[in-house]
Formats: C-alpha cells, structure tokens, sequence
C-alpha cells in the first residue's frame, strides 16, 4: 500500500519521461503484490474449512471493485478532472493501510498457546 502512495505521488509530480515509467514500474510492483497476496491472505485468516467461502467472496468482492472502480474514477474525472482522481485514490490508500497497520489482526505475530 505505501509503495502505491509513493508511486501515485510520483506520478502526480512527475516532470519527464523518467519519473512517468518509475511510477509506472512502483504500480506495476504493489499491483503485483496485491495480486500474489489476495489469495494468500485469505488462506491464512479463519477457518480451514471456511477457506472456500472465503476465496470466493474475496474474488467477488474484488472483481465488483474492478468493475465499478472505474467507472467512479471516471465520473470523478469527467466532473473534476484527473488530479482529483489520484487524489481520491491517494486518500483511500492511506485508509487501507491505516486498517491493515492498526485493526487486521495478523495472524503471524499471534502469540500461541504452547
């Protein structure tokens, strides 16, 4: 998530070509991250047996966001132009990590029971 901050603030203050592709290849990396860990942070939360149930309603749940998430970035582009976009999409960013920093409960650094 940070590494998709940084790279939408390059992107936004980007002066040349150069600083345009490293923001590019810093989205195409935390996309790529997002991407390896969807599935894996599903498995690793709950139940074994709700694994299923859980895979699915992710993938739902992310294939809903890629379909409606475009269509809002573009009506906030059409009526406020494309700064605002990257603005917006900066601000839920920050609230994502925000969550996962301080409310998902990690199941790695779980102290258990010996």
């Amino acid at each position: 998530m940070a590494l998709w901050i940084a790279a939408t603030v390059v992107l936004l203050i980007a002066a040349n070509p150069a600083m345009v592709m490293v923001a590019f290849a810093a989205l195409g990396a935390a996309q790529a991250g997002f991407n390896m860990s969807s599935q894996t942070m599903v498995l690793e939360f709950g139940a074994r047996q709700d694994i299923a149930m859980r895979l699915g309603l992710s993938q739902t749940a992310q294939g809903f966001m890629n379909t409606v998430g475009p269509m809002i970035g573009g009506l906030i582009a059409w009526l406020a132009g494309y700064r605002s976009v990257f603005i917006v999409s900066m601000v839920f960013e920050a609230i994502a990590l925000g969550l996962l920093l301080w409310v998902v409960d990690e199941p790695r650094y779980r102290r258990h029971a010996v």
